[in-house]
């Protein structure tokens, strides 16, 4: 299982993120709108930290999450039936 430095992201996001790629465990609304790449529904949704930390979390995307994880609603529904990376094994 890959391991990622979620250091990169607003502290604010960490949990969510981590939470979302390694288990399958749906984000909070900006995060989902973020990895579904709906910028509208993102920014309206995000508070001031997120905001500020907008490009460092599309850029931990884009460098490390699998790419059937994130780029549309679909995408993420289905990233979460999965069950993420760990795909059911105990965390």
């Amino acid at each position: 299982m890959p391991t990622y430095d979620y250091s990169r992201l607003p502290a604010n996001m960490r949990g969510g993120m981590q939470r979302y790629l390694e288990q399958g465990l749906r984000p909070g609304g900006c995060l989902t709108a973020i990895l579904a790449n709906d910028l509208l529904g993102a920014v309206g949704r995000a508070d001031e930290t997120t905001l500020a930390g907008l490009w460092s979390i599309c850029a931990f995307i884009h460098s490390h999450a699998p790419g059937n994880a994130y780029g549309s609603y679909e995408a993420v529904d289905e990233w979460c039936k999965a069950g993420g990376i760990n795909r059911g094994e105990e965390a």
